[in-house]
């Protein structure tokens, strides 16, 4: 089914064409697994460039398991901060404090054992595997299926597959069972990520082109099958930004779309009020009353920004309110029953905001607030 040929035609490809990163300095077989670990767990949903300069930063603070698992957690988040999916670092930080407590530094080299770990599943399993270990494996990720897909003309869909069996996972197995399987399991990664694309792939290019079945049947656009997406939940609301001269009230611990991350005030608007950031429930009671009841309360509004987390599409409205006293949530912020419970509050000076708010939506809010003309201080 894979002939040496084929494999021999990859790796030549590879070698001469890969692209350069600070995780691809040693050869697959000879790089340290928790740098492989912290690579393959960053480019989950993340472009290769976009990578680079997180990778190095965190590496350079989190060196190995034992610096990663003495951080905090905050300081663990300001390091992943832009990257997004911010459970991945979580996982990584609580899997590398249980490795160093159970006394197992080390990483395993068998894939079934990689997957005990906490945040490892059967990709970054096969991955470690295969680029730190240079063991065969079983690895398939959107680029890989992609070539598969189309190389040997798979109708279905990956996502569909077992964590352990399935016809894409013993095709990745058998690609990876020639000489160096880690340079052949970066290689398909590459050959999905560069030539092997979604649209318009580079099949000119390709140095395994003439053994593609869908290319030689002019069927790439075809594979691989993809899987229908739900639409995306459209949520309206608003968040505050509460002054006290140089000093921002935040809250952390009640939203669900940012767990245990510090954020400003949100209020979002019915049937989705759950999701709201240390704001009464009640606050607003419809979308129509947003006005009437900002009126009430002297708020600035500044403008809207628009986020998305996963499948939610956000649009808030931004607002300043100035205080005069230094309060712990009267009014505006709820402090009644369970939700009063969960919620942290502090007081953050505006110099601090970076090291504090470590997530997107929090940073362009602050982006629009205090860009020129929008950065009123009344006390």
């Amino acid at each position: 089914m894979i002939n040496p040929e084929q494999r021999d035609q990859l790796r030549s490809w590879f070698q001469k064409n890969m692209r350069i990163a600070p995780w691809r300095v040693s050869q697959p077989g000879k790089r340290d697994p928790y740098a492989t670990w912290v690579a393959e767990t960053m480019l989950q949903q993340t472009t290769f460039s976009v990578v680079i300069p997180f990778f190095e930063n965190w590496m350079r603070r989190f060196p190995g398991i034992k610096e990663l698992a003495a951080s905090s957690e905050s300081l663990v988040l300001q390091h992943w901060a832009g990257l997004g999916y911010y459970s991945r670092a979580k996982n990584l930080h609580k899997a590398a404090q249980s490795r160093v407590q159970s006394g197992q530094i080390s990483l395993p080299a068998s894939q079934e054992e990689l997957q005990k770990i906490k945040g490892i599943g059967t990709y970054t399993s096969g991955a470690i595997r295969a680029l730190a270990f240079n063991k065969p494996a079983y690895i398939v990720d959107g680029n890989i299926a992609r070539v598969l897909s189309r190389f040997h003309l798979i109708e279905s869909n990956y996502q569909k597959e077992t964590k352990s069996s399935g016809t894409y996972k013993a095709l990745s197995l058998a690609w990876l069972s020639g000489s160096n399987p880690g340079v052949l399991a970066e290689a398909l990664i590459e050959l999905g990520a560069t030539l092997c694309k979604k649209k318009q792939p580079l099949c000119s290019q390709c140095p395994i082109a003439e053994h593609c079945k869908a290319y030689q049947q002019g069927k790439t656009a075809k594979y691989p099958a993809t899987l229908q997406r739900p639409p995306s939940i459209k949520i309206s609301g608003a968040l505050f930004l509460i002054r006290k001269g140089q000093t921002i009230l935040l809250c952390q611990g009640s939203s669900r779309f940012l767990p245990h991350q510090w954020g400003y005030p949100l209020a979002i608007h019915a049937p989705y009020d759950h999701f709201s950031y240390g704001i009464k429930k009640d606050l607003f009671k419809n979308a129509g009353s947003l006005e009437r009841e900002l009126s009430k309360k002297n708020l600035t509004a500044l403008g809207k920004i628009h986020h998305r987390i996963t499948k939610w599409d956000m649009e808030l409205n931004v607002y300043v309110l100035n205080v005069s006293i230094l309060f712990k949530g009267k009014n505006l912020l709820d402090q009644q029953g369970d939700l009063a419970n969960q919620i942290n509050w502090k007081w953050a000076f505006v110099e601090d905001l970076n090291k504090n708010l470590i997530g997107n939506l929090w940073r362009k809010a602050t982006k629009l607030i205090f860009k020129e003309g929008n950065d009123s201080n009344e006390n």
